[in-house]
């Protein structure tokens, strides 16, 4: 809600009463529907990653529609789409499902030989998880 005044106080500060662009509105900066785009996947990767740790199934759902928007868009940002292949194997560690996140984390390793997109963070969060499927496995 607070956002909102906040865009509408700003919005009410570049027009005049008759309609017309303000001096202050010229000062502003304009944001590229791309870049509201981008926030908005990452916001998206940051829901994922919060419901994964909570173990909530509705990740699932949010990371196939996260690939749908990824195909769709011919999004080429290969450090996103893997950061979500990881939440991807991450979830399925939580929810149980072993195998499949091994297969992931696999596939994200070979295809980071080529692109090499994989940074410290990330590879720390791949090694992470492969520790947590050791655990689970052995238990």
């Amino acid at each position: 809600m607070c956002a909102v005044l906040r865009v509408k106080v700003l919005f009410e500060k570049s027009h005049d009463n008759s309609g017309n662009v303000t001096r202050y509105h010229s000062q502003c900066k304009t944001i590229t529907s791309d870049k509201i785009f981008k926030t908005w996947l990452k916001t998206h990767l940051r829901l994922v990653k919060a419901l994964a740790i909570q173990g909530d199934n509705r990740v699932f759902k949010i990371i196939n529609t996260m690939f749908e928007v990824f195909d769709a868009n011919k999004i080429q940002d290969n450090k996103l789409i893997m950061q979500t292949q990881i939440e991807l194997a991450f979830a399925n560690t939580i929810s149980g499902d072993i195998r499949t996140s091994i297969n992931i984390l696999s596939e994200i390793l070979s295809e980071d030989e080529d692109s090499n997109v994989l940074d410290e963070s990330m590879m720390s969060y791949i090694n992470l998880i492969s520790i947590l499927n050791k655990l689970f496995m052995n238990s």
